[in-house]
């Protein structure tokens, strides 16, 4: 994935799956949620000290295309994985 995604929901979860090839400046938010990540394959830069629980700011793989995440009571997962199809059902942490 290489282009602009936004997805917004509210009381609902988002799992984002992508391969390792995949790019983005990544803003992904919870309110009353989790944002958790998991990154197998590419590389992460943080770009706030205020990441946290619910917040999330980073490039992947030197991306310029954003990547908008929101929600409300429910979690943001996000996995950059070799096959996105093959993780199951949930993300789960190693």
């Amino acid at each position: 994935m290489t282009k602009p995604v936004t997805i917004i929901t509210s009381e609902g979860t988002i799992d984002y799956r992508i391969r390792g090839e995949s790019t983005g400046v990544f803003d992904a938010e919870s309110h009353g949620g989790l944002v958790k990540q998991r990154c197998e394959y590419g590389h992460w830069l943080a770009l706030s000290g205020d990441n946290d629980h619910d917040r999330f700011l980073a490039v992947l793989n030197n991306g310029k295309n954003p990547v908008v995440l929101r929600t409300s009571d429910g979690d943001i997962r996000i996995a950059v994985v070799p096959d996105p199809t093959a993780v199951g059902a949930w993300i789960i942490d190693p």
